[in-house]
């Protein structure tokens, strides 16, 4: 089970067979979006489900991503897309 906390600070669970389907349907959106394996992703998560899935999504379909937490500066951020030749942010 992934436990994951919402917003009122609750947790629900999550399976990982779910976990698993959601992480294929992820993979295939970016394919059908154009990614494919070399290109670059933006990643501006903090640590959470929703960073380990886009995550592993891209490297699955052989993506780097170009991660940075919701702390960076926006001259960060500005540097790092503009360096990364990324595709799409997420």
């Amino acid at each position: 089970m992934y436990w994951i906390r919402e917003e009122s600070g609750d947790f629900r669970g999550i399976s990982y067979k779910d976990w698993y389907e959601n992480l294929k349907n992820l993979s295939t959106f970016l394919i059908d979006l154009g990614m494919h394996k070399g290109n670059t992703a933006g990643l501006i998560c903090d640590n959470r489900y929703e960073w380990s899935l886009c995550s592993l999504s891209l490297v699955t379909i052989g993506c780097v991503d170009v991660p940075r937490g919701c702390d960076a500066t926006i001259e960060d951020l500005k540097y790092i897309l503009e360096h990364s030749e990324a595709k799409i942010l997420f």
